[in-house]
């Protein structure tokens, strides 16, 4: 008697889903599986389907390997995603910049009347061969400094870190992605559901003393004598890390296990209309970040994203990648 084959459960028809499992030598319910328990570390459940479509979107563009915490994600508010690109996620993207043609680092140093160095600003040079003048970000440690343990710990390598970050953003017109510390912002202010520790009045203040304390170095530093010049700030020598750290946590090992039926899942389980819903979030959160000239260019012709349907979301999510990114 024959044996009755048992029904495969109905993978989502996104060709992209197969093509990267693919590159990977993985089936598409094991790739599926995997990245419903990584792509979001501590987002505090697993990503459906519709999600991890929208996340690979992202991936497959600039490339990003999600199994090495090159990226990851937040929930966002509204239901999108927020796509996370770690230090060594951006070093990548960077350095795989065809006209990139190396860049320079310069820290500015001051001392205060006690013989304490400390870091006011770090300047990035980012050269381009097809330029004759190189891209120049300066980010200072009064605006970015935060009261988290990587930023007490290592301040003069985070500051090294964001000033590259947004830097690259200014030399290659990156866009659509956040580093690390700006999603920790974004949890902070409430732009995330998933709960943050209760630091952001800590942070504001340490930002604010530090500002504080560089402008009464400054002005210290200038001619005129004062009075009564205001004690010296209690500034903590800064000294290079030996240690390697870049702020983001370790690779989550994720068990490969056999996913028998996606739709047993109650808590991924979507309808119809929240699936369109996602596709929309998506959509609307890309679309925004476009300039005012793409924005016209890509929506003549075409209804308000608020009024698509899901068939016109569908299509028009790749068109909207294609334009962030200059193609």
């Amino acid at each position: 008697m024959a044996t009755q084959q048992q029904p495969q459960p109905e993978m989502p028809k996104h060709s992209l889903i197969k093509k990267m499992a693919t590159g990977y030598g993985l089936e598409e319910t094991k790739f599926l599986g995997t990245l419903k328990k990584t792509i979001f570390p501590t987002g505090g459940r697993e990503a459906n389907n519709e999600e991890i479509a929208a996340f690979l979107v992202v991936a497959d563009r600039y490339q990003l390997d999600p199994f090495i915490k090159e990226i990851y994600a937040f929930l966002g508010k509204s239901g999108g995603i927020v796509p996370i690109v770690s230090i060594d996620g951006w070093l990548s993207l960077i350095n795989r910049q065809p006209d990139l043609d190396g860049f320079d680092f310069e820290d500015d140093w001051q001392t205060n009347d006690k013989g304490e160095r400390y870091l006011v600003s770090v300047t990035v040079k980012i050269y381009r061969k097809s330029r004759t003048h190189p891209t120049v970000v300066t980010e200072y440690m009064s605006e970015c400094c935060r009261n988290t343990d990587p930023w007490q710990k290592w301040p003069v390598r985070m500051l090294r870190h964001k000033t590259l970050i947004q830097g690259a953003r200014y030399a290659f017109g990156l866009s659509g992605i956040s580093d690390p510390d700006e999603a920790e912002r974004i949890a902070e202010s409430g732009g995330d559901p998933t709960p943050a520790a209760p630091m952001a009045n800590k942070t504001t203040a340490s930002a604010a003393d530090l500002r504080d304390k560089i402008e009464k170095e400054k002005a210290k530093a200038q001619p005129e004598p004062t009075p009564e010049p205001e004690p010296a700030p209690e500034v903590v020598p800064v000294t290079e890390p030996v240690t390697d750290n870049n702020g983001n946590e370790g690779f989550i090992d994720a068990e490969f296990t056999d996913v028998t039926d996606l739709e047993e899942e109650p808590e991924t389980e979507q309808t119809p209309e929240q699936y369109t819903e996602n596709l929309r979030a998506n959509a609307q959160t890309i679309y925004n970040d476009l300039d005012k000239d793409t924005k016209k260019k890509v929506i003549v012709g075409r209804p308000m994203i608020k009024e698509m349907t899901r068939e016109q979301l569908e299509e028009f999510l790749p068109i909207l990648n294609d334009a962030i990114n200059g193609r």
